[in-house]
């Protein structure tokens, strides 16, 4: 693989637009579901590998769109955190939901993360799970 080709060759990104095109491209997932979004996004702009950091940015979104059912998906940026919290407003979904399979996206973020030695914490709670990541080295 060349070096203009590696998934780790970092460019100039404004996060808040890689999480929007991921907001616009995924969009399809929650089409018919009764669920609440919102942001807080700021224009910040940072060195990232473009391949990982879709990667992990979509992965992030993707997970929290499949698996809310009915309820709220916020997605908070400030400077290179990303922070996105997927919560049921069903209580009884909560707990089939909580068992149901988050597997490969995450696992497939935190490894990137810890290749990157980007922080990422994913926290399950009742009725819901918050993903955070910082996108630079701390």
């Amino acid at each position: 693989m060349s070096l203009f080709h590696s998934p780790f060759l970092t460019r100039p990104h404004f996060l808040y637009w890689l999480i929007q095109s991921q907001l616009k491209a995924l969009s399809y997932l929650i089409a018919e579901r009764d669920i609440q979004m919102s942001f807080d996004l700021s224009r910040y702009q940072v060195w990232l590998p473009s391949a990982t950091a879709k990667i992990v940015i979509g992965n992030l979104i993707r997970n929290a769109m499949q698996h809310t059912f009915c309820g709220t998906i916020e997605i908070h940026q400030h400077q290179d955190l990303i922070t996105i919290k997927k919560t049921e407003s069903i209580d009884n979904l909560a707990p089939q939901i909580d068992t149901l399979g988050y597997g490969l996206g995450l696992k497939l973020v935190e490894q990137l993360c810890q290749q990157l030695n980007w922080q990422c914490h994913i926290e399950f709670v009742k009725g819901g799970c918050c993903a955070s990541v910082y996108l630079c080295k701390h």
